[in-house]
């Protein structure tokens, strides 16, 4: 919950046209993309502010405005994030010895 998350969709277009992608979040946001080369891969972010179940669904519709049927609902479910420290974690992957190290000031 309250943070972004990322999926990427592909659809191709028969006649090669362009299309966007009209995605519905499941949390009453919906948002349109910009128009990408058929068969490419487009990625969008959402962050929902709720728990509970999502179902995000997509339609794809080409520069002549046919679009493909609605696709079936993807569920996801948002659960309560517990709080982390982003900062220490960070440090931990970037200097993994970081931790023994810890360990072993503690210990003295």
């Amino acid at each position: 919950m309250g943070e972004e998350q990322e999926f990427t969709m592909l659809s191709t277009d028969p006649d090669g046209e362009k299309i966007r992608y009209y995605i519905d979040w499941g949390d009453g946001a919906f948002e349109e993309s910009i128009k990408v080369e058929s068969g490419k891969e487009f990625t969008a972010a959402h962050t929902w502010n709720s728990r509970g179940d999502k179902k995000i669904q997509v339609i794809a519709v080409d520069e002549n405005e046919i679009h493909s049927p609605i696709s079936d609902p993807l569920s996801i479910t948002m659960s309560k994030n517990k709080a982390i420290n982003r900062p220490l974690i960070r440090l931990f992957e970037l200097f993994p010895n970081v931790l023994s190290l810890f360990q072993r000031l503690l210990k003295l």
